[in-house]
Order: C-alpha cells, then structure tokens, then sequence
C-alpha cells in the first residue's frame, strides 16, 4: 500500500523547515543535533508514500506536460 523511498532534495528542504520551526518552539536537543549534522542525518529519513497518491501525482505530471508540447 506505500513505497518507501528516500528524501530528496525537496524533502530535505522541508524537514529542515519543519525542523527549525520545531526548535524554535520547543528548544528541542534532538531537533538541534539533527539541524547542526543535517547532511548525515538526512540518510537516516525515509519517505513514506501512499502507491495510489504517487499514480495520481504522476498521472498529473503527465497530463501537465502533455499541455506544454
């Protein structure tokens, strides 16, 4: 029912974003390990995605880049 797939470049903005924004409201130690070693955390994070989100997302992709040709 889900793909486990590694963060991209994307994901690593946003968990950083969502990273910061919890350390700044909760002056969490694990949120400010994770931000200050970021490029090796980031391996340690996997993407959970939904199959049937991603065929929709990707049937989206495809009929919007159908309209651009």
């Amino acid at each position: 029912m889900v793909d486990l797939d590694p963060v991209d470049q994307d994901d690593v903005e946003t968990l950083q974003t969502l990273l910061e924004e919890h350390f700044n409201s909760t002056k969490s130690a694990v949120a400010k390990f994770i931000l200050s070693d970021l490029d090796n955390q980031k391996n340690r994070f996997i993407k959970v995605f939904p199959r049937d989100y991603k065929t929709v997302l990707a049937k989206q992709k495809a009929g919007v880049a159908a309209t651009l040709k």
